[in-house]
């Protein structure tokens, strides 16, 4: 169960790499600190478990780097990448090394994540803000049309 468990948190996790691709990308310095801590947490999941866990990837009918899908198939994945970690690698590097390593990068994804949505929310409010002091300073700038004295 542990180990169904791995499955799943690597492909959450692997889903960073867009994440990370986006903000280095802009040139953020978070993006590029968040995409290092990915590549050393990725590299600390053995080697043993990775063709399992791309294989069980593209039996769910996901694409190698399409961890979205993957985490949407969580429970598919743990059925079709158990027994080959196992095989694999043993049930001690699973347990040991490759639950710890996806629990790793799960929470790293998690942040990232949790980030992502604050600055949408944030952008999305300036946005917001920004269309409604424009159209308050067009009503102000429009002036009222001016009624005749002689019309009543």
């Amino acid at each position: 169960m542990k180990l169904s468990i791995v499955i799943g948190l690597f492909a959450i996790l692997a889903h960073a790499d867009s994440v990370f691709g986006e903000d280095a990308a802009r040139g953020g310095k978070k993006g590029h600190k968040d995409k290092e801590v990915k590549e050393v947490k990725l590299k600390k999941i053995p080697h043993c478990s990775l063709e399992c866990l791309n294989n069980a990837m593209a039996k769910a009918g996901c694409g190698a780097t399409d961890y979205a899908c993957g985490c949407a198939n969580f429970a598919g994945l743990k059925k079709k990448a158990a027994g080959c970690v196992l095989k694999k690698c043993g049930i001690h590097t699973a347990r040991r090394k490759v639950l710890p390593a996806v629990k790793a990068l799960c929470k790293n994804q998690k942040m990232i994540e949790q980030k992502i949505e604050e600055e949408y929310k944030r952008k999305k409010q300036m946005s917001e803000q920004k269309k409604l002091a424009e159209s308050t300073e067009l009503a102000e700038a429009t002036p009222l049309p001016e009624a005749d004295e002689g019309e009543e």
